[in-house]
């Protein structure tokens, strides 16, 4: 194991989830404005701790796991009021940033000589739904009206090369896919995979005057239509909008997972081989 990569994330680690980064986090959001037993780093280390590792069925279990934590003898209504002020979920989400942007590491890169030399990360965009309680169905409306009325999906982007969520929203399950793809400017120089229903050609377009250099992969449709009606949206895929997008099929295949993907042919993705190898971070050095 190499010392310096531990070092490295210990570091990350203290400084992400310190005392004075989630101080300063607990006041900027106004989570925090004086410190008593359920400071912001009592209160994050408890959660993690106990919705990492635990069942938790009520707020007695995470008061429970917080004063075994902390050696208190902190009262419920305490800990209850600090999750139930408004400013805690934008705290919650403000931490959760943090993490995803500090404590990820390359834990994989191509291989030496590979085609995917020629990007700087492979990312992912999708998404995951799934029902909730009907009270919610204003907040999160589903698809299925009749029998899930309420449902989320979760939209994530994931990084391959450091196996690891780079951000993440959640949203009702009715709104579309396509207005949670990744800005523009954070695929320069990377290659994208996505499902087809975040295709978009103004999308595409907002890719390349961010300066170029993204390479969206499209996954193909099952039954046989053709590409250009999958890249175009529309049956008249001859239009110079399509024609500027075109694409070929590829075989993705990486851990015995094998997938048809359309690839936009911007800049040098004409030359990608349908096997592409990924090794450790290690391993490649």
């Amino acid at each position: 194991m190499n010392r310096s990569h531990v070092t490295r994330y210990e570091d990350a680690l203290r400084r992400t989830l310190g005392w004075r980064n989630l101080t300063a986090l607990g006041r900027t959001t106004r989570h925090c404005r004086r410190l008593r037993d359920v400071t912001p780093q009592r209160l994050v280390c408890s959660l993690m701790e106990a919705l990492g590792s635990l069942r938790v069925q009520t707020v007695a279990d995470i008061l429970r796991l917080f004063n075994a934590q902390t050696g208190l003898n902190t009262q419920y209504k305490a800990l209850y009021n600090r999750l139930a002020q408004p400013e805690f979920p934008r705290f919650m989400r403000q931490v959760f940033r943090d993490i995803l942007k500090n404590l990820s590491v390359n834990v994989l890169r191509p291989a030496v000589g590979g085609k995917l030399t020629h990007f700087k990360d492979v990312v992912v965009q999708d998404g995951s739904s799934f029902a909730v309680h009907d009270e919610l169905r204003r907040t999160f409306g589903g698809r299925f009206t009749t029998t899930r009325p309420a449902a989320v999906e979760i939209h994530t982007f994931v990084s391959v090369f450091r196996d690891q969520v780079i951000d993440a929203e959640v949203a009702p399950d009715k709104d579309p896919e396509r207005k949670f793809l990744p800005s523009a400017r954070s695929l320069t120089g990377k290659l994208l995979l996505a499902d087809r229903g975040y295709q978009s050609l103004d999308y595409w377009e907002e890719v390349d005057a961010a300066g170029g250099g993204g390479h969206p992969l499209l996954r193909r449709r099952q039954r046989g239509v053709p590409v250009r009606e999958v890249v175009g949206g529309r049956r008249d895929g001859e239009s110079e909008r399509s024609r500027r997008h075109l694409i070929h099929p590829y075989n993705f295949s990486d851990r015995g997972f094998m997938t048809q993907y359309a690839v936009t042919a911007t800049r040098c993705t004409t030359s990608l081989p349908p096997e592409m190898r990924l090794v450790t971070s290690e391993e490649g050095l």
